[in-house]
């Protein structure tokens, strides 16, 4: 038995024909809390009103009523669990029907197949017999009898031959049957997953005058959201056209049909505990001491970019701020099925200036991309989630987006220039052992980036590169002379970058050399 959470103190019931409509929904990325409104018209005492019939999936101590009236009270709330008949009781006997059917028929093809290689192997047992009989008789008989001998071999051929057809011809049907059955146990499971076994049965006791709206909300875990993005880039507008959307699915059975929705990026279902501490212990063992090798290590980088631009609101979103989290409310009423089929909500949509330029990582791709640089201009920060790009052209492809604050940049790759070529050619990998004097040895690197436009018109190009950055006091690395001027060294990371200018069909070259410093103490063999 389950008892009620609050007991109802009895009263006079107003019952509902239909349960309460879902008016509004806030989707969390791990829930939502689901709000049901009813209309009331109060008399003298104590009303109750019925919202029965709730989905299973939700969480019964997570219950809130509320009345619109200031002079109104909730008296009284009160759930229990209902075993509801199934809803598609009729059509899962007529599933299960079919199935018994099927599994009638391979249960009479595995007979078959039996019986089949019950013959195979008598005509195999009297092929074998005929063939030592024949043996014997032809060693006694002078003319023997060569018609029938061939009548006893063609017969039990035959007979094999049979056999082996029924069986081919059993395991293809059997084969059919197989994926007639699973097709069928699918729909059976969909269709029992669909009709819950249990629903709850929730009343709200209200004291009020007159008209009144009560709600009653609720959380449950079959529901849930995440963000997607789509960039349509114009290049000749210099713009990109953003689009906010979200990707909201939801399996508590039934469907919320024309709701306010709101999203929310605060996990309902977060354990809000402190944590506990574990104790630490200190203690050591003895280690042989080994020569140190030196090793590389490569590790991904992003730069922190900030901007000047002031954010503004979308023009269909409202946004709001709840400390660590932002509440994004959808413009327009949507439906959402209850089958866990995600429904694709516009969130927002607004044109961003744009910056279109060349950049090209020839260590790690000889190519050259395009790229389009925007701010976030939203009022919000755009959380982490896939982003669809597009030009004049049509779909280019999808790209991760990282968590954008506001104000912050976005870079998006718009695909292969092939206009622009860029080589990486080796000059120099050389390995110098210390001198008479010096215990240092020195590693001297060196590397061209040929690049031409065949474009015809000029293009900007960003050429990027890196060398080791040392996280060793006495191993130093260095610029060598050469490098080609004009570049940005980011420190912390190593990385170069040149922005290059090429005019229509012409060629340049960008070097790169440094030298890497490594004492003799080290073993450099795994560099």
């Amino acid at each position: 038995m389950t008892r009620a959470l609050v007991l109802v103190l009895a009263l006079t019931a107003t019952a509902l024909a239909e349960p309460p409509p879902v008016t509004r929904v806030v989707v969390h990325p791990d829930a939502a809390i689901v709000t049901r409104s009813a209309a009331v018209a109060c008399g003298q005492g104590p009303t109750t009103v019925a919202f029965h019939g709730l989905p299973p999936a939700l969480d019964p101590a997570s219950l809130r009523a509320s009345v619109d009236q200031a002079s109104a009270r909730i008296q009284g709330l009160s759930i229990v669990p209902h075993e509801a008949l199934k809803a598609s009781s009729a059509a899962l006997a007529e599933l299960d029907d079919k199935i018994a059917d099927l599994n009638g028929q391979r249960e009479e093809l595995a007979a078959r197949a039996r019986r089949a290689q019950e013959d195979a192997a008598r005509a195999t047992l009297l092929r074998s017999s005929s063939e030592a009989f024949i043996e014997r008789e032809a060693a006694i008989e002078k003319k023997p009898d060569l018609t029938q001998w061939a009548l006893a071999l063609d017969q039990s051929m035959s007979a094999m031959t049979a056999a082996d057809l029924v069986r081919e011809q059993t395991r293809t049907a059997d084969r059919k049957l197989a994926r007639k059955l699973a097709d069928l146990e699918r729909q059976r499971a969909q269709l029992a997953g669909a009709a819950p076994a249990k629903t709850w049965d929730a009343d709200v006791v209200v004291r009020c005058e007159g008209q009144a709206t009560v709600e009653l909300s609720y959380l449950t875990s079959a529901a849930r959201w995440t963000p997607a993005y789509e960039a349509r880039a114009d290049a000749a507008k210099k713009s990109i056209r953003f689009s906010v959307l979200a990707r909201v699915e939801q399996g508590t059975g039934e469907d919320w049909s024309n709701v306010d929705v709101t999203l929310s990026t605060a996990l309902a279902q977060r354990d809000s505990r402190p944590p506990k501490p574990m104790r630490l212990y200190v203690s050591t063992y003895e280690q042989p001491e080994e020569k140190k090798v030196l090793v590389t290590r490569q590790e991904a980088v992003e730069h922190a970019e900030g901007s000047t631009t002031t954010a503004v609101a979308g023009k269909n979103a409202q946004a709001s701020s709840q400390g660590l989290s932002v509440r994004l409310h959808v413009p327009a009423k949507a439906s959402i099925a209850g089958d866990g089929e995600a429904a694709r909500l516009t969130i927002d949509a607004f044109g961003l200036p744009a910056t279109f330029d060349l950049v090209s990582y020839p260590k790690a791709l000889p190519v050259v991309f395009r790229r389009a640089t925007v701010v976030n201009e939203a009022s919000y920060p755009l959380l982490a989630g896939p982003l669809d790009i597009f030009d004049q052209h049509g779909f280019l492809g999808t790209t991760a987006l990282s968590r954008t604050a506001r104000g912050a940049k976005i870079k998006l790759a718009l695909g292969i220039d092939e206009n622009v070529q860029v080589h990486r050619v080796v000059l120099e990998e050389e390995k110098k052992s210390p001198g008479f004097l010096s215990s240092t040895r020195k590693l001297l690197y060196g590397y061209r980036f040929q690049l031409a436009n065949a474009a015809s018109k000029p293009v900007a190009l960003e050429v990027c590169d890196q060398i080791p950055v040392s996280e060793l006091n006495d191993v130093k690395v260095d610029l060598g002379e050469g490098t080609t001027a004009g570049y940005r060294l980011a420190k912390d990371d190593g990385m170069l970058t040149w922005n290059v200018r090429l005019k229509p069909g012409e060629k340049k070259n960008v070097d790169l050399r440094f030298t890497v410093e490594i004492p003799s103490k080290y073993d450099a063999s795994a560099l």
